[in-house]
């Protein structure tokens, strides 16, 4: 089991179970794509900058969540590139936009320890408690 103070992983059948805690839904989004990178192994970036621009809606902030979990996965498999800087424009129940920049995966320094092949939104309720908020999220690895 690995830990931090924002994200835990603990084994789940043929899964990874990321459990989340941060202040609020916004440092939320920050800390579920740290937890889902690390995850995946030890990533190192280029020297090369790059940006992208994610605006989501959905029905509850549960499933903005996991669609940007999701986002975020599909462009670490689809370009390369993962982000370490997130500046949330937009965050209601039901709409989210994220200017995130990060840079493009250099294979050969970084370390991959697991494929995640999937966000899941199985059990995925994101809880109010005292010190702010958390969640479990199921990686489907």
């Amino acid at each position: 089991m690995a830990k931090s103070n924002r994200y835990e992983f603990h084994e789940h059948t043929a899964d990874v179970a990321l459990q989340l805690w941060a202040e609020d839904r916004r440092g939320l989004l920050v800390v579920g794509a740290e937890g889902m990178y690390a995850c995946c192994g030890t990533l190192v970036g280029g020297p090369e900058r790059v940006e992208a621009n994610v605006a989501l809606t959905g029905d509850d902030f549960e499933e903005l969540f996991h669609d940007w979990l999701a986002e975020l996965l599909f462009l670490l498999d689809a370009r390369g590139e993962w982000y370490d800087s997130i500046e949330v424009h937009t965050l209601t129940e039901t709409r989210l936009s994220v200017r995130a920049t990060g840079r493009r995966i250099d294979e050969a320094a970084s370390r991959f320890d697991r494929e995640v092949k999937a966000v899941t939104m199985h059990d995925l309720r994101i809880r109010e408690t005292g010190d702010g908020v958390s969640t479990v999220v199921i990686l489907d690895i």
